[in-house]
């Protein structure tokens, strides 16, 4: 009798534990979520401005544009 008692007291610890875990991954996760963002974004400036503007802005009034 006490043995099954054991057995699901272990259980029920093992299954705490775990959802303990997985509660505070999710809680990392969701920390951190606004920091990789900004990372993310900031590779992503960083990367289109050195390919395609070299850090210039298009300005209607200055910029031209031939069309053939």
């Amino acid at each position: 009798m006490l043995n099954r008692f054991c057995d699901k007291t272990k259980k029920g610890v093992a299954l705490l534990e775990y959802s303990i875990l997985v509660s505070a991954l999710i809680l990392a996760l969701i920390a951190v979520q606004t920091t990789l963002r900004r990372a993310l974004s900031s590779r992503w400036k960083a990367a289109a401005d050195g390919t395609f503007g070299s850090g210039r802005q298009y300005d209607p009034g200055t910029t031209t544009v031939t069309v053939r």
